[in-house]
């Protein structure tokens, strides 16, 4: 998992907002918010609140790990992928993590 700091939040949230084609006064009022709510958090002018984040997070209909693992580099294959992953015995996992090092070193 990548480093997340703030501004790396706030353009996760930008990102996701844009992704469902909404604009920031839309959500500020789903938020219950007056309408250049979102537009202050985005800019930095006010801080994000954890209690916030996750109802954005419901609201672009993603998980929390959508949000923070796969940020905007977000797609069905790789959440797919990962979901394949874990339903796997532990030896199949340590299988498929020595097939992918072998692979990826074989493509370098």
């Amino acid at each position: 998992m990548n480093n997340v700091d703030y501004d790396e939040i706030l353009k996760r949230i930008r990102y996701f907002r844009n992704v469902r084609s909404l604009t920031a006064k839309d959500v500020s009022i789903r938020l219950g918010k007056n309408q250049d709510y979102l537009t202050k958090i985005e800019n930095n002018i006010i801080d994000l609140k954890v209690s916030v984040l996750l109802e954005l997070i419901k609201m672009f209909d993603i998980s929390v790990m959508d949000f923070f693992y796969l940020g905007e580099r977000f797609n069905r294959e790789d959440k797919n992928l990962l979901s394949l992953y874990g339903g796997l015995r532990k030896e199949d996992k340590r299988f498929v993590i020595n097939f992918l090092k072998r692979l990826n070193s074989m493509n370098k």
